[in-house]
This record gives structure tokens, C-alpha cells and sequence, in this order.
């Protein structure tokens, strides 16, 4: 069991400069419309699950947000629009039912429906938001994984391609990745960023690639374990406020 406790590579950056990055790289959508889930579980693609009505298309706001005690799974299939990039995307129960966004991978290659949006954030307030991803492709410019103090938010990668330019594995809350399978594509990976927050990532199997740095722990906590996969950062890689622990899998390449 290998932990890392020290800083590698070049200069670090804070938190709060790279997000700001972030969102100079967001484009904004003067017609945007913002689409809310208001069936039970169902298919993305079913006109009457949203509110206005319609299956969302290039630059809405979509909210998949639920407030009382019911379970919901959003089964994933773009099937009119499977090109569209949102301009953002939020899973959230503030009850105690869980919000499952499901992606899956098609029968054929043609029912592969990528997922594109500039933002996504998996636990914004509430503590039961949950993205499922086992099959197909996902491209945010930046994702969140509990966003806000208290919230809760967990990411299950168990197959597929996540690509996203920052991920922020709690931000001012608690985030929650698991990678079992598939591969993660970033540029920056930060686990704790604000003060009171936790991050964890658990990577068992799969390809986690890194394009430029990660941060193990900022303001915040932060806590990454590897039992198996492979782990590749290009630049560096530093741990401050918490542990790189690793038991098992490729032993981690930083140039």
C-alpha cells in the first residue's frame, strides 16, 4: 500500500482559480429554456416528464429535481436532439427519495445518445443526487459532485467515457466518485475544495487520465483510494489536507 503525502510536479493552483477559469469557458445561452422533471421514473425522451413539455434540446437549463420521498430514475435516450449541448445540467433530491440520472449503453451503436452539457452538478442542496453511468459518453466543461454545505452527491462510473475539462469531487459538500469501469478523461481533478467540504474517490477499475493535475484535499478534505485501474497524470499531482492511498491497480505515471 503506497499513500502519497506530498506535492509533485509544478505550481498549484487554488481552488478558486481554476474554477474561476472554469466558467470564463462557459458560453452563455440567451434563449435557454429550463426544463424541469416532473414525472416519476422515466425516459428522458418522454415529452410529458418535463415541465414546459418536450425533451430538452441545445442550450436549455434541465433540473432534475425532486422534493419528497419517491425514488425516480431518469433512464437516459436523447432521442431527437442526441447532438444538443445543454448549457447546464442539476441532479438533486432535497427529500428523502433518491434522483438517479442512468446512462446505458445502447443495443446498437445508433442508440448510444453522448450526453453534452457546459455544467453539471450531482448534489446541489439535497443529499440523495446520483448520476448511474454505465455505458454511452458524457462531455461537461465542468462538473460538481456536492456542491452547496450539506449536500451530498455521488457519481458510479461502470462503464463508457466521462470526459469533463474540471471535476470537483466536493465542493462545499460532500462528493462521492466510484469508478469501477470505463475511462475518466480530465484536465483538472479536485477532491475538497472548500472549507468543510469531503471528497472521495474510489477508483477499483478502469482508465482515470489526467491532462493536467489533481488536488487531493484544498480547503476541504480529501481522500483518494485505488484498489485496481489506472491512474495517469500528465503534470502533477498534490495532496494537502488528505491521502492518495494506493492498494492495488498500475502504479500511478506522473511526469
Amino acid at each position: 500500500m503506497e499513500s502519497h503525502q506530498t506535492s509533485r510536479g509544478g505550481g498549484v493552483w487554488t481552488s478558486g482559480a481554476i474554477l474561476a477559469l472554469a466558467l470564463l469557458f462557459l458560453p452563455l445561452s440567451a434563449g435557454a429554456v429550463t426544463k424541469n422533471w416532473i414525472g416519476d421514473s422515466g425516459m428522458w425522451s418522454g415529452s410529458s416528464n418535463w415541465n414546459p413539455p418536450g425533451q430538452p434540446q441545445e442550450g436549455d437549463e434541465v433540473r432534475l429535481v425532486q422534493n419528497d420521498s419517491r425514488n425516480r430514475v431518469v433512464s437516459y435516450d436523447n432521442t431527437l436532439y442526441p447532438e444538443a449541448r445543454l448549457q447546464g445540467l442539476t441532479i438533486d433530491a432535497r427529500g428523502s427519495g433518491e434522483m438517479i440520472l442512468l446512462l446505458l449503453p445502447g443495443q446498437q451503436p445508433q442508440q448510444i445518445y453522448p450526453l453534452y452539457a457546459d455544467y453539471a452538478i450531482v448534489g446541489e442542496l439535497g443529499r440523495q443526487g446520483i448520476l448511474s453511468h454505465a455505458g454511452g459518453e458524457a462531455y461537461f466543461n465542468l462538473l460538481i459532485i456536492g456542491d452547496r454545505p450539506g449536500s451530498r452527491g455521488q457519481y458510479y462510473l461502470y462503464g463508457g467515457l466521462l470526459k469533463a475539462g474540471i471535476e470537483v469531487i466536493g465542493n462545499s459538500g460532500t462528493g462521492i466518485f466510484e469508478q469501477s469501469g470505463g475511462g475518466n478523461d480530465y484536465s483538472w481533478l479536485l477532491l475538497g475544495a472548500e472549507t468543510g467540504s469531503y471528497g472521495r474517490y474510489t477508483l477499483s477499475g478502469g482508465t482515470l487520465s489526467g491532462h493536467h493535475g489533481a488536488r487531493i484535499g484544498i480547503n476541504g478534505v480529501g481522500e483518494f483510494v485505488q484498489t485496481g485501474g489506472v491512474h495517469n497524470i500528465t503534470e502533477y499531482l498534490n495532496v494537502g489536507n488528505g491521502t492518495y492511498d494506493q492498494r492495488g491497480g498500475k502504479p500511478i505515471p506522473v511526469i
